[in-house]
């Protein structure tokens, strides 16, 4: 069965969990991962800032467990995390 592909599976050694990024989160990270002088370049360090860090940081804390649906939407300032 193939996923839609704004869902994406997160597998590591200690969670598994599935990661639903909306189109206004995709939106925001295009957005701040784009410069006119380097193109999409910055946009690796963008997903690491906005969207890895603090998805991380979520785990460490307890917030999301393994097994979880976590969607990302931008909230204007930066993504959003919610459990579905």
């Amino acid at each position: 069965m193939c996923e839609p592909r704004s869902v994406q599976k997160a597998n590591s050694y200690q969670y598994q969990f599935a990661l639903d990024v909306d189109k206004s989160a995709r939106q925001f990270l295009a957005k701040e991962g784009y410069d006119p002088e380097f193109g999409a370049r910055p946009l690796k360090r963008a997903i690491q800032e906005h969207l890895l860090d603090p998805l991380a940081m979520k785990l460490l804390e307890g917030e999301f467990k393994p097994g979880d649906r976590v969607k990302v939407s931008a909230d204007g300032e930066g993504l959003e995390f919610k459990k579905k």
